[in-house]
């Protein structure tokens, strides 16, 4: 209700107030304001709404909708893989075969993904494949970071010219390091060396999400040539080597060049091409800025296998 309607006159003030403490009349305008259902899971426990979150959609998904948590009264994400049984130019598969090929191999990976609990890891909720006259398709069920992913804040941040403050810069990539630490303790690789921006989702509190790359169809490729055998239950786990904590440590470095340089703008003359790197640091004065030596170590540790 707004001041300026409050300000007309007293039958308009009246008639306003009158429509506010009906019941029926704020049913209809919260009918008119919430989102509508899309969808329910088979088991009622999930709600696909008609807002849509693409910033947040997994790694080669289609689509991604906010959704309601029946039981728990939370917002979650709706992914969607989808294959179009009556539209073929909107596919990215060949025909409905190849996904059905491609959710058999997905399948061992969710339930691995599923059992991880870890405050700086997307959380994998449920999934299920459904078909229909229209569509077949994977719809998997995952947290909802309200701020969006890391990317969309780095473009805004360059289209505004906004620098990120040091100290938030921090606070994201010892997030970071934390999380991809606590995985090698553990043995455990979920990324493969393509972590990035797309794949960083954060929080309206600052927390960092990250988002497992092995559900990508490149990373699928890769894991197919390593996932061990033994069980049903470990066929999502790889056996971490040296050759796969570089590649992480390589796409922490990218991420932190990135935030770093999220505000600069980069003509065409620009040596950035000639000497990437030297350019970049040179550019940000990141030994100057960063008073904090045990960080900046920290950091100078990643651009060494850059």
């Amino acid at each position: 209700m707004s001041l300026t309607d409050n300000s007309n006159n007293n039958n308009s003030v009246g008639s306003s107030r009158a429509k506010f403490y009906f019941s029926e009349n704020m049913d209809e305008d919260q009918d008119d304001d919430s989102p509508k259902i899309l969808e329910e899971s088979q088991n009622k426990m999930w709600s696909k709404l008609d807002a849509q979150i693409n910033s947040q959609k997994l790694i080669d998904f289609d689509t991604a909708h906010l959704a309601n948590d029946n039981d728990k009264g939370t917002e979650v994400a709706w992914n969607e893989m989808i294959y179009y049984k009556n539209r073929p130019a909107l596919n990215r598969f060949a025909d409905q075969a190849t996904l059905a090929s491609i959710i058999d191999k997905l399948k061992p990976i969710l339930d691995f993904l599923m059992k991880i609990d870890h405050p700086n890891l997307l959380k994998f909720y449920d999934y299920w494949s459904s078909e229909d006259a229209e569509v077949y398709k994977l719809v998997v069920i995952t947290g909802y970071s309200s701020a969006g992913s890391l990317k969309k804040l780095l473009d805004s941040s360059r289209a505004t010219q906004t620098k990120i403050k040091e100290h938030t810069i921090k606070r994201w990539l010892n997030q970071i390091i934390y999380t991809i630490k606590s995985l090698h303790d553990n043995k455990i690789t979920i990324f493969q060396g393509h972590l990035n921006s797309d794949t960083i989702f954060i929080q309206s509190c600052g927390v960092i999400r990250l988002s497992p790359t092995l559900l990508s169809l490149n990373g699928l490729c890769e894991l197919s040539n390593q996932l061990i055998q033994s069980s049903v239950e470990k066929k999502a786990h790889i056996d971490l080597n040296d050759e796969m904590v570089k590649k992480d440590l390589k796409a922490i470095g990218r991420l932190a060049i990135d935030i770093f340089t999220a505000h600069l703008r980069l003509t065409p003359s620009s040596p950035l091409k000639s000497n990437h790197r030297s350019c970049i640091l040179k550019k940000t004065q990141l030994k100057k800025n960063l008073k904090n030596r045990r960080f900046a170590a920290t950091i100078s540790v990643f651009y060494y296998f850059l």
